[in-house]
Parts: structure tokens; sequence; C-alpha cells
């Protein structure tokens, strides 16, 4: 019975292998002819495949037919081989170089910016300019709460504001000093008037301010007094809101009960005042000052 067996099992070997072929070979890269490990070799018509060994080789056993053929690895090109014929019987040897894949990488331009909002940085830009400059930076505005631009400048040593917003550098007016917004030059409000009103800039979106106080090649040439640069941030870091509340006093008036004063109306507060009216008609004839 076991040797029957036997005989069973080599005559179902002999019939299966007189059905099929056999497709082998070496997958190498092109360039230097090395045998590439793990490169796939996928049977496109019913989807099977197998890998090259520890030396580049494969193999396939087929089925009789016409079959095409893909050869795949990682950092290669793909190459698909048709019309692979297979015999039953018979061993197709096919030997495949792949070619490296290239990529076109654009160009990647990576700028960068010296930040100059830090008290250190703007001790630099002093240290190494030619000119005589002095500068606030960011960081002090908001360690001495500055609101905006002229309450800032004035920190400067010999520059002071006039009116609250006209800059004054060493006891020249405005027609001797100009201002310009991240060395553009702009014009004020006042057509009277050279310099710009500081009080127009924020502190928190400016990045520094710097003072001139002498003459450069490279500055506007139509100031004699000081020339103020205000540099704003790049981009806003985050989403600012910002509620101002004021109030003023006059001495000798306000809050002052010696007054001759009028019968209030309960909407005075509002700015009505329909109970405010004449104690005579508006058609009588007033008499003069002497009667």
């Amino acid at each position: 019975m076991k040797h029957f067996l036997i005989f069973i099992s080599l005559f179902l070997s002999i019939i299966s292998f007189a059905d099929t072929g056999k497709v082998r070979g070496v997958v190498a890269d092109k360039g230097n002819g090395e045998t590439l490990i793990g490169a796939y070799v996928i049977v496109d018509d019913t989807g099977t495949g197998t890998t090259t060994d520890l030396d580049g080789q494969y193999m396939l056993e087929l089925e009789e037919g016409t079959y095409k053929l893909s050869f795949t690895s990682i950092g290669y090109v793909n190459q698909v081989i048709t019309d692979v014929i297979v015999k039953a019987g018979e061993v197709t040897v096919l030997n495949i170089n792949l070619s490296e894949e290239s990529f076109g990488l654009e160009e990647v331009i990576v700028t960068a910016k010296a930040s100059q909002r830090s008290e250190g940085a703007l001790m630099a830009i002093q240290k190494k300019s030619l000119n005589l400059i002095d500068a606030i930076s960011s960081e002090s505005f908001s360690r001495s709460g500055d609101g905006n631009a002229a309450e800032a400048v004035k920190r400067v040593p010999g520059v002071s504001i006039d009116g609250g917003k006209y800059v004054f550098v060493r006891g020249l007016g405005d027609r001797y000093i100009k201002t310009v917004l991240n060395g553009m030059t702009i014009p004020g409000l006042d057509p009277d008037k050279n310099t710009v009103q500081m009080d127009l800039f924020p502190t928190n979106l400016i990045d520094n301010l710097i003072v001139y106080k002498t003459f450069t090649p490279d500055l506007p040439g139509d100031f004699t007094g000081g020339l103020v640069d205000i540099t704003l941030k790049d981009f806003p870091e985050t989403k600012t809101m910002k509620f101002s509340v004021g109030y003023g006093v006059t001495p000798g008036m306000n809050f002052n009960p010696n007054f001759i004063l009028y019968e209030k109306g309960a909407m005075d507060w509002a700015g009505f005042a329909g109970d405010r009216k004449l104690k005579f008609s508006p058609n009588s004839i007033i008499p003069d000052e002497t009667a």
C-alpha cells in the first residue's frame, strides 16, 4: 500500500510538471551590476509573484502561456516585461537590470531675520553703528507700560514731546525733525509741520524705535535735528484689543459747589432738557440793563 501511494504521488508530480514551466533569472543594478535583494517580481495577469533571494535570483512556476511580469525595487524605476512565453516542462531565463530612480528637487531658500526686539540686540546695533543713535526696544515698552510711540520716544536722552505728539530732538522743533516708518518717509497729518504725530502708533505694533542724531549717506537729507525710525513688527503674534478710559478736570471749577446754577432737570445727564424752558415769552422785549 505504501509503495502504491509513492507511485501515485510521483505520477501526479510528473503530470503537474508536464503542464507548467518555470521563469527564473537575476535582478541587478544597471549602473554597477550588483544584484538586488528583495526585489519584487509580480505576474500582472494573476497578481501573484515572488521576491529575489540573497543572490538576487528569483524563480516562478507558471502554467503554459504568455505573461506580463513587473520588476520593482525601492529606489529603482519599475520595469515591465511583456510577452514572456512559458512552455510546459521548460525553463525561461529572464535577467533584468533596473535603473536607479532620480528625484528632481526644487530649490528651497531659507531666510532668517535677526530679532531686534530685545535690549541686547539694540545695544549691539548701537555699538556697531557709525552714527550717533539711541534706541528703545519692545521689551522696554512692555516694562514701562507706554501706550504709544510718543510716550516711549520721550525716554530717549535729548528727546522731548510737544503737545503729547510732536518730537523735539535737542530742543529743535518739528521743522528740523524727520520721521520714517520701516525706512520709508511718511507724511504727517498737519501740513504745517514736518514731523509726524507720534501718538498715532501703538507700542504693541512696534518692534523698536531708533533716533538718529547725526547724518550718514543712507539717511534722508531733509533733517537737521534728528530722525526717528519706527520699525513695526513683521507679523502680529496674537490678536490684540485695547481699551482706554480717560478723564480731566478744571481746578476751581469742577466739583466746586460755590456757583449760581440753574434748576437742573432729571434727564440732564443724558442730554435731554425738556423741562429747561424760558420763564417768559420768547417774543417779549428784554428791557435795557439800566432798567
